[in-house]
């Protein structure tokens, strides 16, 4: 289908325009390391840091040469990209080969991370117009990317379900996303939020949508504060055997819920937005998910 071979290539040189190049020979690491790691980083990155951009190649290599070195390594590791993350008091930063913390989006494989002003990890998502669905985030684990996995591929069945003139009309204009709702865009707070939530939840118990001595997940948000206006719904998944097992559960709470009885807050299509969290007790899988409008 031309519109996929078109897709394919579209993908090829949005990765080819933010391929990372180092500077000089006193760089940390060489470019071939540094291509293996499969990052990217925007083309707005400054040359102070160390990165090349498309429009400042200083080593020598044609555009073709630099896009087959990448071709070679498309599918990178999890651990290899890993490496350059750093965690600190639960937010994420992605740390330059300089040592300082880049501010500029960052593409790993199909997925496009974006920063705030601090350098702390924001969002990420699917490259736009490449038809959503999944993709991979680096600060999950096996179970939760699995679990996210799933519910991407849902949510992008449901859009274009609902919607099935989108792709093939598309005219190639980048300035419009024909797959805005593919998919749920991986919310970095709401990864905290779950991740606070879900150790009190294995810590206190939890009824009904609340958790004792911690409240509600709309009275978590107006302390913190994060968007407590928006219409969210919090899954708590406990005692499962795999993320497949989570993600029936997670259906049986939502997607199956709305097709009996049309209430779109339980549609999985209702929410822009996602944050998980997971653990393991006693041989047994918890999740902890957020979806927000």
């Amino acid at each position: 289908m031309n519109i996929l071979r078109n897709r394919w290539k579209r993908i090829r040189w949005r990765l080819l325009l933010s391929v990372l190049v180092l500077l000089g020979s006193g760089a940390v690491f060489s470019q071939t390391v540094w291509a293996e790691l499969g990052l990217q980083v925007g083309l707005n990155a400054q040359t102070d840091t160390g990165i090349q951009t498309k429009s400042q190649n200083a080593s020598g290599q044609n555009e073709e040469a630099e896009w087959s070195a990448l071709e070679e390594n498309e599918e990178p590791g999890k651990e290899s990209a890993r490496g350059s993350w750093q965690q600190e008091e639960g937010a994420w930063y992605f740390i330059l080969p300089d040592g300082t913390k880049n501010r500029e989006d960052v593409i790993w494989q199909n997925a496009l991370y974006e920063f705030y002003y601090d350098g702390s990890l924001k969002s990420a998502q699917w490259i736009p117009n490449t038809g959503g669905g999944a993709y991979p985030v680096f600060c999950y684990d096996a179970e939760t990317q699995e679990l996210f996995d799933q519910l991407n591929e849902e949510k992008r069945d449901i859009f274009f379900e609902e919607h099935p003139e989108r792709e093939d009309s598309w005219d190639g204009d980048e300035k419009i996303q024909y797959d805005r709702y593919a998919g749920f865009l991986m919310d970095a707070r709401l990864n905290e939020a779950a991740s606070h939530r879900l150790e009190l939840a294995l810590e206190n118990g939890y009824s009904g949508d609340s958790i004792p001595g911690e409240g509600t997940l709309k009275e978590y948000l107006e302390t913190v504060p994060y968007r407590k206006n928006a219409a969210a719904q919090e899954l708590y998944i406990r005692g499962r055997e795999d993320a497949e097992d989570a993600f029936s559960r997670i259906m049986a709470k939502t997607q199956t819920r709305y097709d009996s009885t049309e209430k779109r807050r339980y549609s999985l299509g209702y929410y822009r937005r996602i944050g998980m969290a997971h653990a393991e007790k006693d041989g047994e899988q918890y999740f902890m998910v957020i979806l927000m409008r």
